[in-house]
């Protein structure tokens, strides 16, 4: 399979995995707020939130480790490889272990008067922490599996394993509905317990089919491990600053309104963390052959392939985004029938932030793949960490609720200029180049789809056929104009050859049904 044809095929795989993934979790986070209540799930949406952005940290930690393996397996690097493999498993399951130990510091303020919690639900809330305390270990610990297997563009496992994880967080859902006890306990003790097997299933199927994973810590080079706990390190700080943000806020709003107000943050993180995920989809797929490109020597390749993969992945998000946004209120009543106060606007301010993620994020494996990245990772730390001091300066001086939410907007805006600014300083890319082709092209694109949906929505009643009119007119602007000022001459080419080579492909499977059925 041509280096192409494998990035659209594991894109495609990860988007339909992707696509039941959140269909599935949509179902199910209705059947969990149902069976807890608005009160206790927002209690775990406080303290458990991580759930929701574990699998984009998984996603933000693995992409260190593949960073190594894709370059060794660029260089041909077999013994290499196998040291590399060595390294991050014992780098990972020392950082688990640190994790784990500063999550039970943490637990003595935060349950010591920090949170407001009903005082007759603070045991269960302290179950609840330990429990997710006990995943956070387990998905840090499974890096490596999945790094593994991303740097041999397996996506298909990745895609099964997902789906089937899925599938168990649906059957959680269903049986918290049905069971006796206390259902908040009940929750967390089976998400833990899914987060452990999936790291066994990643395992399993590693050392089933990777002759690299024979982890022999004894051919650990204590530099190379310095290098890759330096590197790594900057990538896991700033994914725990990802997740200190999202928490920082659920715990500020929560000192201000009390848990209530969690359930409605709780549920904008799901609509936002869905969204982000395709950045990651997309990612996951070319982030491999960008690395071995550099690898080989290929920087210009890998640019271009940058380039690419940020139309593709800021218009995945941009499909669902416009259209949520505008009926957004609609949406959540189908979903949730009653969703708590402040949903509306809680989902469609947050959901600006991966629009804008989509843009930017793909330059992070090509600035990784320098090894450079002191600098960058300190910039993406600090600029989400201010979100906190900011929301709450806002908070006290009265501007309200939805102001304290921008911050994280304008973060997102922030850390996007910090990328372009890295990718010029380390990987000479060209900016006003970018600007040309993919910036202000993007923006047009959103424009004119927006303003034709939002014509569409504001000319027609609210129902069924409004939605679909709404869906089906701004994705078709959307395509339209894309095709027109968005993609290049050789991406429109690679896209007609793709289009050719599938309809080829179902007639011949038309073809030979019709000869089955005589």
């Amino acid at each position: 399979m041509q280096p192409k044809d494998r990035i659209l095929f594991n894109t495609g795989i990860l988007t339909l995995k992707m696509l039941v993934s959140v269909g599935l979790a949509l179902f199910s986070t209705r059947l969990v707020l149902l069976a807890l209540g608005v009160d206790d799930f927002g209690i775990f949406s406080l303290i458990a939130g991580t759930i929701g952005i574990l699998s984009f940290m998984n996603i933000s930690m693995a992409s260190s480790t593949q960073r190594y393996l894709s370059l060794e397996m660029g260089r041909g690097d077999a013994k290499g490889l196998e040291r590399a493999f060595s390294t991050s498993v014992l780098l990972h399951l020392l950082l688990g272990i640190l994790v784990f130990t500063v999550l039970q510091g943490a637990s003595i303020p935060l349950f010591g008067g920090i949170l407001n919690i009903p005082a007759d639900r603070i045991p269960a809330a302290k179950f609840i922490y330990q429990a997710m305390a006990f995943a956070a270990m387990f998905t840090i610990a499974s890096v490596p599996y999945e790094a593994d297997i991303t740097a041999h563009e397996r996506m298909g496992v990745l895609a099964i394993i997902g789906i089937a994880e899925a599938f168990f967080k649906l059957g959680i859902a269903i049986i918290l509905v049905y069971q006796p006890f206390d259902r908040l306990k009940v929750y967390g003790l089976l998400f833990a317990t899914l987060t452990f097997f999936v790291l066994a299933a990643k395992r399993l199927y590693c050392r089933m089919n990777f002759s690299e994973v024979r982890v022999n810590f004894r051919a650990v080079r204590m530099e190379e491990l310095k290098q890759m706990f330096a590197f790594t390190g900057w990538t896991t700080m700033t994914a725990l600053s990802d997740v200190l943000q999202g928490q920082g806020l659920a715990i500020i709003f929560n000192i201000f309104f009390g848990t209530r107000i969690n359930a409605t943050y709780g549920i904008a993180r799901q609509v936002s963390g869905q969204a982000k995920y395709l950045s990651a989809v997309l990612l996951k797929a070319a982030s491999p052959q960008t690395i071995s490109r550099i690898g080989e020597g290929r920087h210009q390749d890998a640019v271009r392939l940058v380039f690419s993969v940020s139309k593709a992945s800021y218009l995945l998000i941009l499909m669902i985004a416009v259209p949520l946004w505008i009926e957004m209120e609609s949406v959540l009543s189908i979903w949730l029938k009653n969703p708590p106060e402040h949903s509306v606007w809680f989902c469609r301010i947050i959901l600006i932030t991966p629009v804008l993620r989509g843009l930017t994020y793909s330059f992070q494996p090509l600035i990784h793949a320098t090894g450079q990245i002191g600098r960058y990772q300190r910039l993406m730390t600090t600029v989400q960490l201010l979100v906190l001091p900011a929301a709450t300066i806002l908070l006290w001086s009265g501007f309200g609720i939805y102001m304290a939410l921008f911050t994280v907007v304008f973060a997102e805006l922030v850390l996007g200029m910090g990328r372009l600014y890295y990718a010029k300083v380390l990987c000479e890319v060209n900016i006003p180049l970018f600007l040309r082709q993919v910036i202000f092209p993007a923006i047009a694109v959103f424009a004119l789809s927006f303003g034709a949906a939002y014509w569409v929505a504001s000319n027609f009643a609210l129902s069924p056929i409004r939605i679909g009119l709404t869906t089906t007119t701004g994705l078709l602007i959307m395509v339209l104009s894309s095709w027109v000022v968005f993609f290049s001459q050789i991406e429109r080419q690679l896209i007609r050859s793709v289009i050719e080579r599938l309809s080829a492909k179902a007639n011949i499977l038309t073809r030979r049904g019709a000869n089955f059925g005589r």
